[in-house]
């Protein structure tokens, strides 16, 4: 499984992992896009074409807006 947060403290959901899914693929799966999220596996910055292991952790972090 894969652990997707909205921010390091919410959990959002519980993802299945499978065979070369990607953040990218989580993305589509939320209807995120990358422009809107800081993204993280393990405390780590990523891009949208890292791989995703079994037993990771994904947070998604709102990028604020405004003007």
């Amino acid at each position: 499984m894969i652990t997707v947060k909205l921010t390091p403290y919410r959990k959002i959901e519980e993802v299945k992992w499978e065979e070369g899914i990607t953040v990218g693929d989580i993305f589509k799966k939320f209807k995120w896009t990358p422009s809107s999220v800081h993204t993280f596996v393990n405390g780590l910055p990523v891009g949208g074409d890292k791989k995703l292991k079994d037993g990771d952790t994904l947070i998604l972090s709102p990028i604020p807006g405004g003007g």
